[in-house]
């Protein structure tokens, strides 16, 4: 019991400190620009990453409920959310419980999840945004910069 609490501390931590090496420290040409429009579908679309990686060490989405059932354990805001859904790909969709009308019903007290959403981070890992998202993500440098300073050996 004593371990099961250490470890969703340790876990909790690294979490945050990842976090603040993605949005402070790590050299991204990523940029995110405009604002939230309020549409709701970030908070019932939700995808979540495995604790496992694929073959080149990648992240991958959950794909089982007894994956999430793990997450659940180990992290409490994981209980927050319910599956919502399947991809095509087998991954499950999850939808947040404090959604109501397109709004946020705990918005001063949201989980820093919510209050980190876009990130860098998820675009790193492969994630994308909705369309009809008021957010966009743009590159520091336009197409043309590295057409101009790069060549192939």
């Amino acid at each position: 019991m004593f371990f099961d609490y250490i470890k969703r501390r340790f876990l909790k931590l690294w979490n945050k400190l990842n976090f603040v090496w993605i949005r402070f420290f790590y050299p991204s040409n990523i940029v995110i620009i405009g604002k939230c429009n309020k549409c709701g579908h970030c908070c019932k679309s939700i995808m979540l990453y495995s604790r496992k990686s694929n073959y080149d060490g990648q992240a991958v989405f959950i794909k089982t409920e007894e994956e999430f059932l793990v997450l659940q354990k180990e992290e409490a805001f994981y209980n927050n959310l319910k599956v919502s859904g399947v991809t095509s790909n087998g991954e499950l969709q999850f939808e947040c419980i404090y959604l109501q009308e397109n709004k946020c019903s705990i918005y001063k007290h949201r989980p820093d999840f919510c209050k980190e959403y876009p990130s860098v981070k998820m675009f790193l890992l492969g994630g994308s945004l909705y369309t009809g998202c008021g957010y966009r993500i743009k590159s520091k440098k336009d197409f043309k910069y590295y057409l101009d300073n790069f060549k192939l050996r």
